[in-house]
């Protein structure tokens, strides 16, 4: 039943073109390969033509546990994909705690798409759908892995990039999700030997500089140089 439910509510996204273009998990004909590729095309056209490209890597913090019911059958209803049997599925859990054979009382569960399922990740798609409006960065999603980034050509892109750091701050507050800016850190890509740094912030801290980070598993470097790949 679960995968023939996931099978309908993603063809039905598809053919009303519902999904954001970058976000590439859980979708047909994406996968992390197409998303590293166009990741780096774009910083390398950046570079090419002299422009540094300021990336901040995003930290969800317990994204799947954090869905919201209520939110999330409202914006299902919103994109007109209504189903009483992922209702159901949703409002209807409770979870208890058993020690020593002793289970504890049950508690009503508000929040969370079940990991490990078919549905959740195609749930989870749907919730965090929108992300990315009134954004002016490249926002790229891969399930909970989200950047943002820009080509630097003046101080006013960096404030623009700071901008967005706020507009998803708000993003968080209206959906219930949170962002781990311990977590978060920002890379700058650049043929420059110095490459202009400029401090981004997330709920009050400065995000981290780096020189070299991993995303999808590959090792990004400050010169886009491949040397620290272990093949």
């Amino acid at each position: 039943m679960e995968h023939i439910i996931c099978s309908s509510i993603m063809s039905f996204a598809s053919h009303n073109d519902i999904f954001y273009a970058l976000q590439h998990s859980f979708r047909n004909k994406r996968s992390c390969e197409s998303q590293l590729l166009e990741f780096i095309e774009d910083v390398s056209h950046n570079m090419q033509n002299g422009h540094q490209t300021d990336v901040c890597m995003l930290d969800f913090s317990k994204a799947f546990d954090k869905v919201d019911h209520i939110r999330l059958i409202e914006k299902l209803k919103w994109y007109g994909s209504t189903n009483d049997w992922i209702k159901s599925l949703l409002t209807n859990r409770t979870h208890s705690v058993v020690l020593d054979g002793v289970a504890s009382s049950s508690i009503h569960v508000t929040s969370g798409v079940l990991q490990g399922s078919v549905l959740g990740p195609c749930l989870f798609l749907f919730y965090i759908n929108g992300i990315a409006q009134n954004l002016h960065s490249t926002t790229r999603l891969f399930a909970d892995v989200a950047m943002i980034y820009m080509a630097m050509k003046n101080e006013m892109d960096a404030k623009l990039m700071q901008k967005d750091l706020d507009t998803l701050q708000n993003w968080e507050n209206q959906w219930m999700m949170e962002f781990h800016p311990e977590k978060c850190e920002v890379i700058s890509i650049t043929r420059k030997r110095k490459p202009k740094i400029f401090a981004y912030t997330l709920h009050g801290l400065e995000l981290k500089h780096v020189w070299y980070t991993k995303y999808l598993g590959v090792h990004i470097t400050h010169n886009l140089r491949w040397d620290k790949q272990v093949l």
